[in-house]
């Protein structure tokens, strides 16, 4: 007769492996009545933790835990997924990359319920309540990074504190004392898209009362279109203006923009991104942006994740990381 595995019981239980080793090795915490459909399991199905199997104690389950990214190939996501890695190897767990699929059977949740994963974190992701529905079920913790809109307050969040970073930004560009101020956008309007733009509007007003400030928005997957858009905006530049873009690959199509006009940057055009990817100090001027703590973000969800598999919850299960101002040539020299 063919011994009872964890598996067998996570089987039945409609769980996770982890979530079932946690149960019976009293590790963590788990919700009563699934800690109670967990080990009705065991032991209707007869399972001995300490019935050797070829000559070797059952092991317990792997520790994996989910990334889960809508792309893998650019730089944001390659930071996520480097600070990820890293915490979750300095806490003994190994790293999957998940994606979006659109079969609901085959999509990350499921595959994070099958493989056993100890949780998931799921980056630039807004999940449906299905998807909650079934992490949840199987015990599964989930942490999002800079989901487009807000969940549920129950739902960890980790994030870069984007009205504060708009704020600095556009305190920067107020500084300047230019008389107009152009803010570059995606549509439709993110959470932190949209905490970034009001952020940079109070920010230049508090410094400088003369700004008008103007809003160009850039409907998303559509960046080739950004510097046609942009050229009719700029051919309207006739004193010295400042253009914020949302996302620092935006700042690209502007130049490109500013120079078929002929117009000089940073003295005609100042020009200020958001995120410092590696790119923008190649750029020339090299960019100013706001640095997202990207890394330190993802190292963050990975500990939150991490904790909450082993039932410790924290109050505070939404963690804004701030910003830093870094200046380059787009707006001085």
């Amino acid at each position: 007769m063919r011994r009872v595995r964890l598996q067998d019981v996570a089987a039945a239980a409609g769980c996770s492996t982890s979530t079932v080793s946690r149960v019976l090795s009293g590790r963590g915490q788990v919700g009563a009545e699934l800690a109670a459909t967990i080990r009705e399991a065991a032991a209707a199905l007869g399972y001995d933790p300490s019935v050797e199997t070829r000559g070797r104690r059952l092991q317990p389950a792997l520790q994996v835990l989910d990334l889960v990214l809508p792309q893998w190939d650019d730089p944001w996501a390659s930071r996520v997924i480097a600070g990820a890695q890293a915490s979750a190897l300095s806490r003994g767990f190994d790293l999957v990359l998940s994606a979006e699929r659109d079969d609901p059977h085959d999509d990350w949740p499921a595959r994070a319920v099958r493989r056993g994963s100890a949780g998931v974190v799921a980056a630039m992701i807004r999940p449906t309540s299905r998807q909650m529905a079934l992490l949840a079920a199987a015990g599964i913790p989930l942490v999002l990074i800079d989901p487009p809109t807000d969940p549920d307050a129950a739902v960890p969040i980790v994030a870069t504190a984007d009205w504060e970073g708009g704020f600095a930004a556009g305190q920067h560009l107020g500084s300047l004392q230019r008389t107009r101020a152009i803010a570059l956008t995606g549509v439709p309007r993110f959470r932190w898209g949209r905490a970034r733009l009001d952020g940079v509007r109070e920010g230049i007003a508090s410094v400088n009362a003369r700004s008008t400030f103007e809003v160009e928005e850039i409907r998303w997957g559509a960046p080739h279109d950004v510097a046609e858009a942009l050229l009719p905006v700029l051919e309207s530049v006739q004193e010295p203006a400042v253009l914020f873009t949302n996302l620092d690959h935006w700042a690209y199509p502007a130049y490109q923009a500013a120079r078929r006009l002929q117009l000089s940057i940073p003295r005609d055009l100042a020009v200020m991104g958001f995120d410092d990817e590696p790119a923008a100090r190649y750029m020339r001027p090299p960019l100013t942006t706001m640095h997202q703590p990207l890394r330190e973000i993802a190292a963050a969800a990975i500990g939150l994740v991490v904790d909450r598999s082993r039932g410790l919850v924290r109050d505070d299960h939404r963690l804004r990381l701030p910003s830093v101002l870094v200046t380059r040539g787009s707006t001085s020299g």
